[in-house]
């Protein structure tokens, strides 16, 4: 997963996958792409309220390839990239914020058992 820019110059986000088959495959396959223009003027995401803006990458959905997080401000975004949609918005607040802007190195993405989630939070189920 990464963030570039496509053959008109507009930044967009691209998430690729290593196949774990057959063993020591060295193989990426592009899975899907869309530029920020896309997402942000889709209606799921002007529902947001949240400025058009291109989003600081938090995670990618543990079990889902196609939904990507991304940090804007104080709200944690999810977003569908093959059908370009947000599925989820929250504020986030963090215990101890650190001094600079919130990357994907101040979280880890992981799918906790159900005996362990405590809520019905977007952010723990699978979208």
């Amino acid at each position: 997963m990464y963030r570039n820019r496509n053959s008109n110059g507009a930044a967009q986000i691209s998430v690729w996958t290593l196949a774990d088959y057959p063993p020591y495959s060295t193989e990426w396959t592009l899975e899907c792409e869309a530029t920020f223009a896309e997402i942000c003027n889709d209606a799921s995401y002007k529902a947001t309220g949240l400025p058009r803006k291109i989003p600081v990458l938090a995670l990618i959905h543990p079990t889902n390839p196609d939904v990507v997080y991304f940090f804007q401000d104080d709200h944690l975004i999810g977003v569908d990239v093959r059908v370009r949609k947000v599925v989820g918005h929250e504020v986030y607040e963090l215990v101890e914020p650190p001094r600079e802007d919130v990357a994907s190195r101040f979280v880890h993405a992981w799918q906790l058992p159900p005996s362990l989630c405590s809520g019905n939070s977007l952010y723990i189920s699978t979208p």
